[in-house]
């Protein structure tokens, strides 16, 4: 499994080797879908990470406790 650090990292390069600045400034169908998709990757990334598992008791009260 990748790290946060991985993944950020990856998505840093894939914007920074798309060249930014270019991005940041145009208009066009497939410069907007490109920040969009990086933007959604990022969102991916910061979901996933921050997320902390549930603990067990949680994981029985959300089910309603133990069935017997």
């Amino acid at each position: 499994m990748l790290t946060r650090d991985e993944c950020e990292k990856a998505l840093q390069n894939i914007a920074f080797n798309y060249d930014a600045e270019y991005v940041n400034e145009c208009s066009d169908d497939f410069c907007m879908k490109m920040k969009a998709h990086i933007a959604t990757l990022e969102t991916l990334v910061k979901e996933h990470f921050d997320n902390s598992p549930l603990s067990f008791d949680e994981l029985q009260k959300a089910k309603g406790g133990l069935r017997k």
